[in-house]
């Protein structure tokens, strides 16, 4: 017996520790009949996932808090579209305001403080209209992280709500 334990390597694992669950959003591996992972929220996948669990019975959700986490998913992905919305439109006006600041340098003729007084004005008005845009993008964040929070108390009450 303790010759066949000298002669495996440092690295073994026995076949009982290899079965771990994996998160599909963070990629770290959790407890091994969890459903969510508990950094993230997102669902987790058995590895291996040829083999299934003995005697396990489906979890019966109830209808209010499917309907509850479809309303929440869609509001996340409305954040995120406005989200988009938001750094495009703030990327887009900051663009805007030094290419017109480069166009009135290069277009003006006389000296450097006079083309420079003339550059500053239109990157100065315009970008401070883009700062109203990172108002929303704050916001827009601020909305995000409170829906991640409620996803994943749902997700737990889905999950747990048989114990609790």
């Amino acid at each position: 017996m303790s010759a066949t334990l000298s002669t495996q390597p440092k690295s073994y694992i026995s076949p009982e520790k290899t079965t771990a669950t994996k998160c599909k959003g963070c990629s770290r591996y959790t407890d091994q009949h969890a459903k969510f992972c508990g950094e993230c929220g997102s669902e987790t996948i058995t590895v291996p996932n040829f083999a299934g669990l003995k005697g396990h019975v489906p979890i019966k959700v109830e209808p209010a808090l499917a309907a509850e986490l479809k309303e929440l998913d869609f509001n996340m992905f409305r954040q995120k579209v406005f989200l988009m919305i938001h750094l495009g439109s703030f990327l887009l006006l900051n663009l805007t305001g030094v290419g017109l600041a480069i166009k009135c340098y290069l277009g003006v003729c006389g000296d450097e403080g006079t083309k420079l007084a003339l550059a500053l004005i239109p990157m100065f008005y315009i970008n401070l209209c883009a700062l109203v845009f990172l108002a929303y993008i704050k916001g827009t964040k601020n909305e995000m992280q409170i829906l991640r929070q409620k996803i994943s108390r749902i997700r737990f009450k889905i999950e747990y709500g048989s114990i609790l």
